[in-house]
């Protein structure tokens, strides 16, 4: 059984994104001088130093492998199983009465 957050291949795919944004955020303001973005100031910090910045880093890296993880086994997942994954495009519909064939000959046609 797949857990319910996992049925979800969109919401995995936002945190996904989510946290490898911030990830890229830290080492990007501590390698390069981006400088001002607008209303953000210029955050370039070059230093490890930082109370916390180590402990961030290492939480935003690993939030970002928790959700590619949670992504892997979300499309295996649903590739394993014949029930579709909530969101999917591909996922087979069923048929209605306005879209049945009509009989064949021998199936009572005239």
């Amino acid at each position: 059984m797949i857990a319910p957050a996992l049925r979800f291949p969109r919401l995995v795919t936002i945190a996904l994104l989510v946290a490898a944004g911030a990830a890229v955020a830290i080492y990007l303001y501590t390698y390069v001088d981006v400088g001002a973005l607008g209303p953000l100031p210029n955050m370039y910090e070059p230093t490890w130093a930082l109370p916390g910045k180590r402990l961030a880093a290492a939480a935003e890296t690993a939030a970002m492998a928790t959700a590619a993880l949670g992504l892997a086994v979300t499309v295996l997942a649903s590739r394993r199983t014949d029930r579709p994954v909530v969101g999917d495009s591909q996922a087979p519909t069923c048929a209605t009465a306005d879209s049945a064939q009509p009989p064949t000959r021998g199936e009572g046609a005239q």
